[in-house]
């Protein structure tokens, strides 16, 4: 797309992509400070929302986010913040609600996420605990031409391997 609107004689096409996208990104730089200050203060540790507000106070942290009124009012927002937040991962750390206590609060926590995904199981391990084998798979089981007997015809009738034709019976 910038090519073409070079040669149209239109520069500067996405110049100030780096500075809208940080603009853009301030709410999620935001909470990115807000999990690094918390993992460093209590790791993985359930924490109750009045201490994450207090560690927001100590680090100048989600001030616009949880208002300028009096710290329950702070407290409040930062708990439903929290609770629209909630499995969100904000750079390797995402929220969770570690135990709902209903009226007497909620405590968070944070996990770490790994950085490299986890392989998926090959397709033989998949079917060896009973689920989905992909017959296109190096691994997949072969199929015999005998087992193909077994399989159903069309409206779930046995195959005979014949080619139905239009005057043939059609069993119960």
């Amino acid at each position: 797309m910038g090519g073409v609107l070079e040669v149209a004689g239109i520069d500067g096409f996405l110049a100030n992509s780096t500075e809208f996208y940080a603009e853009a990104d301030e709410e999620g730089e935001a909470w990115r400070a807000f999990t690094r200050a918390w993992w460093e203060k209590f790791g993985p540790t359930p924490v109750r929302v009045l201490d994450l507000n207090e560690l927001c106070d100590v680090h100048q942290l989600l001030v616009r986010e949880r208002g300028d009124g009096p710290a329950r009012s702070q407290q409040t927002k930062l708990g439903n913040l929290l609770r629209a937040k909630r499995d969100r991962v904000f750079g390797e750390l995402r929220i969770g609600l570690a135990h709902d206590g209903g009226h007497k609060g909620k405590l968070y926590a944070l996990a770490l996420m790994n950085a490299e995904p986890a392989a998926p199981p090959s397709s033989a391990e998949v079917g060896a605990c009973g689920g989905f084998v992909d017959p296109w798979a190096d691994d997949a089981p072969a199929v015999a031409p005998g087992n193909l007997e077994a399989e159903t015809g069309t409206f779930g009738e046995r195959s005979t391997g014949q080619v139905p034709s239009e005057k043939a019976p059609v069993s119960p």
